[in-house]
């Protein structure tokens, strides 16, 4: 009887701590994981339709497609910032050396639009 309850006890102290695993794999995910993969997917496609509205712009020199590029990149900026908050406030490494990156190339490439 003893040793049954004993089994009991130690079996319900790795599901306790199993548990509490997945509750704090699951915080990470929602906390960090979907809103990573938020502002990557919004960079992605900010950058595509700003691609896009520049280059009909170089085309057809309409000043509406200039301003659309040019909202599109402040919808980038803006993400990028987002996700710099994130890489500060979890330990993100590859995310913050990614956000970074993307960020010089994007200040670059910002630049050459702007001139």
């Amino acid at each position: 009887m003893l040793g049954g309850s004993m089994m009991t006890l130690v079996v319900g102290a790795v599901a306790i701590y199993s548990l509490n695993t997945i509750d704090s794999n699951t915080n990470e995910l929602v906390d960090v994981n979907i809103p990573e993969w938020n502002i990557a997917n919004s960079i992605e496609n900010n950058m595509w339709e700003s691609g896009y509205n520049l280059s009909r712009y170089n085309y057809t020199h309409q000043d509406t497609l200039y301003k659309k590029a040019v909202a599109k990149l402040d919808s980038v900026d803006t993400r990028i910032e987002e996700g710099k908050r994130i890489a500060e406030a979890y330990d993100v490494p590859n995310f913050e050396r990614t956000i970074t990156q993307i960020d010089e190339s994007f200040a670059a490439y910002k630049a050459s639009v702007d001139s």
